[in-house]
């Protein structure tokens, strides 16, 4: 976590998180003090200003886009993820499937644009998490958003009434140096380690580099030690759910 304080005047001062409700069957999350600003000293004749933090770094463009080029640009597929969990609440999934390591669940391209749509079919919050690149959010629960900025997490409501939790990005693959293997999940430790982790291959467009990460990918597979399993509500991945590279 990052955070920009700017001193007030001089005194002690409360940094605090916020009580969040992370619903019916999460763990509770009450307000914690976090640390005690103590501001001394004369002020600063040339405070920061808003404008200064906005400024946009040279040569950004398409591998560091910003987020209204995110926003603007073309589709390339939309996908959905179901974040589940059984009613013991120590089995969690990602599309009815339990984190296997040797398993590929997700292949895009470099250079794709993606609305990935996140549904939270649980009675707790999940906190979604990518590796390597920040996204846009642009609904949450039906209300469109309106964001300011790019980021790499994002809450995903828990169910109501039978009515999951949805949230609504935009995942900008441009950035060549994306191109491998990674993770999406939940950021939450026990929901991971318990299931809630998929892996993501982005192949670069190159004939040859494609074929080399192809390559790794593969050699790095072990055999499966688990059987087939039929549908429940949070079980490890069937064989017919499983995605080859290629």
């Amino acid at each position: 976590m990052e955070v920009l304080v700017v001193g007030g005047n001089p005194g002690k001062y409360s940094f605090k998180s916020l009580q969040y409700d992370t619903g019916p069957a999460g763990d509770p999350n009450p307000q914690v003090p976090l640390a005690t600003l103590i501001s001394t000293g004369p002020g600063n004749m040339k405070p920061l200003k808003p404008q200064d933090l906005n400024r946009k770094a040279a040569g950004r463009g398409r591998v560091f886009p910003m987020v209204e080029h995110v926003l603007s640009s073309r589709i390339t597929q939309e996908r959905t993820f179901v974040f589940s969990e059984n009613n013991a609440g120590d089995k969690f999934c990602i599309n009815q499937c339990q984190y296997d390591m040797n398993r590929v669940d997700t292949q895009v391209n470099v250079g794709d644009v993606e609305t990935w749509t996140l549904l939270n079919t649980s009675g707790e919050v999940h906190a979604f998490h990518i590796h390597q690149l920040d996204f846009a959010v642009v609904e949450i629960n039906g209300v469109k958003q309106n964001p300011t900025g790019l980021q790499d997490t994002v809450n995903l409501p828990y169910q109501v009434n039978g009515q999951p939790g949805e949230v609504k990005i935009i995942l900008p693959f441009t950035n060549p140096n994306i191109a491998g293997e990674f993770v999406y999940h939940c950021h939450i430790l026990e929901h991971e380690d318990a299931g809630m982790m998929a892996n993501i291959l982005v192949l670069p467009t190159n004939p040859r580099a494609r074929r080399q990460i192809l390559n790794r990918v593969r050699s790095n597979r072990q055999p499966h030690t688990h059987a087939p399993t039929p549908a429940a509500p949070c079980v490890p991945c069937s064989d017919s759910k499983k995605h080859h590279p290629g």
